[in-house]
């Protein structure tokens, strides 16, 4: 015999042999089975997190708002900004604007050491502060 059937029937004698010498090497056969599991329940664990954290990325904001930040600076924290620019930015056209002026908040962002309450050891916090919530170019 040749061809396809010799194929399936080589497949079969080998996943009979299988399943039936699972008796003998139980151990190894449990272990497999909760490694894969593990492993499966870490994929869906990991890509369950990137999903969430994708809907709230979209979910957040307004498609009006924008965050400044200067030339070559990947994330708040190393951005850093003169007054003279956010008073050119709230300037600028395009932002929205009321009887009081630009609708702009230059804001400072830091991360600053504080002990926790519930054990004392130091603790990474936000610290922001805005300005008085609308620049003007007086």
């Amino acid at each position: 015999m040749s061809g396809p059937i010799n194929w399936l029937s080589q497949i079969a004698a080998v996943t009979t042999f299988g399943l039936l010498s699972i008796p003998q090497r139980l151990g190894s056969v449990v272990a497999t089975v909760i490694g894969v599991a593990g492993v499966v329940a870490v994929l869906v664990g990991v890509l369950s997190i990137a999903t969430g954290f994708r809907k709230a990325m979209s979910a957040s904001g307004s498609p009006d708002a924008a965050i400044v930040m200067r030339s070559g600076a990947d994330n708040e924290m190393v951005s850093g900004l003169t007054r003279e620019s956010t008073r050119v930015i709230a300037d600028a056209p395009g932002v929205a604007r009321s009887a009081e002026g630009p609708f702009s908040s230059a804001e400072l962002f830091v991360i600053i050491n504080l002990s926790k309450r519930s054990t004392g050891t130091d603790a990474n916090v936000p610290f922001a502060r805005s300005g008085a919530g609308r620049i003007s170019s007086a």
